[in-house]
């Protein structure tokens, strides 16, 4: 047999053997191409806590997005973001929204008096502060700021662009870092808190997925205070998860309101007012999942705004 033949039939056997291996392959071997996209199908539906912070709290209070924990939302951003860089260095507080069309947003809609609240707190719950930053014509929010200790803050800014009514507000936040040695101080379980004299004591308690009231009374030693009107309320009330800083739903029962742009409604995480007694105002909050709650308890007397904080855990 001539060399040119022996090769010829060595390539005829050769591409016997792989066509009958390619055949038993396709029934040894599951397609797996329907398969491919599970887990970036499961990513795309698990909810939205991929902003920044941590917990994310999956599984136990459904799939629903938070607020509060991603820099952009509703087609709005923050951008331009720019804080001090260590503790106690004057500076501002700067940042502007921008809207869906890529611009700077330059018309709010005014709610609780104001076209934007900020809130500004470390990501351990220490340190917080609501502010009312200045809109420059440029669209450019800011605020003289000093950081008080070092760390990670998480900053949240809640609005109503021009276009919406006050009850369908826009909640942002990212992140600014303070240099220095920070150590997270973990917040424990409490329901009084003492700001200059004035004591207020939180009564209710918290249940995951359903409403339950919340009191809050204030007095000073033994005696009941007045409450005076503080952003078209009496009392105004912040709730934020702990790990990732997420709002969370709180509206008032007697909801002496009368800030421009009325409440925020029923809006899934977000900062409330509420009325009641003149010592005495009254919540329903409704936390998406088990764990430790942050309130932070705004409330003014004599024209001097103080902060009650507690720390509630879910029945």
């Amino acid at each position: 047999m001539t060399t040119p033949t022996r090769l010829g039939l060595f390539a005829l056997g050769m591409a016997a053997v792989f066509g009958v291996a390619l055949l038993v392959g396709r029934y040894l071997v599951p397609d797996q191409s329907d398969r491919a996209a599970t887990p970036a199908d499961h990513s795309a539906h698990s909810g939205g806590h991929a902003g920044m912070g941590g917990d994310d709290h999956a599984g136990h209070g459904g799939t629903a997005a938070v607020a509060g924990t991603s820099r952009s939302a509703d087609g709005y951003a923050l951008t331009a973001v720019g804080s001090p860089t260590a503790v106690g260095a004057p500076g501002e507080l700067r940042f502007t929204v921008a809207a869906p069309d890529g611009k700077p947003l330059t018309r709010f809609t005014p709610a609780h008096e104001k076209e934007l609240h900020l809130i500004v707190v470390r990501t351990d719950g220490a340190h917080f502060f609501h502010l009312h930053p200045t809109r420059a014509a440029d669209g450019t929010w800011s605020i003289p700021w000093q950081a008080p200790a070092a760390g990670t803050y998480r900053v949240i800014t809640d609005f109503v662009p021009g276009d919406r009514d006050g009850d369908t507000p826009v909640v942002l936040g990212t992140d600014v870092e303070i240099g220095g040695t920070f150590t997270p101080v973990a917040p424990e379980p409490r329901r009084t808190d003492t700001v200059d004299g004035f004591t207020a004591t939180l009564d209710g308690d918290l249940k995951p997925g359903a409403a339950q009231n919340l009191t809050i009374t204030v007095r000073h030693g033994e005696h009941p205070v007045t409450l005076q009107p503080y952003l078209g309320a009496r009392g105004h009330l912040v709730a934020l998860r702990t790990g990732d800083l997420a709002y969370t739903h709180v509206h008032p029962v007697d909801g002496d309101t009368h800030g421009d742009g009325g409440g925020h409604g029923d809006h899934m995480a977000h900062e409330e007012h509420a009325g009641g007694g003149a010592g005495t105002v009254a919540f329903s909050a409704q936390p998406p999942s088990s764990g430790r709650y942050l309130l932070y308890f705004d409330f003014q007397i004599d024209g001097v705004v103080r902060t009650a904080t507690f720390v509630v855990d879910t029945e």
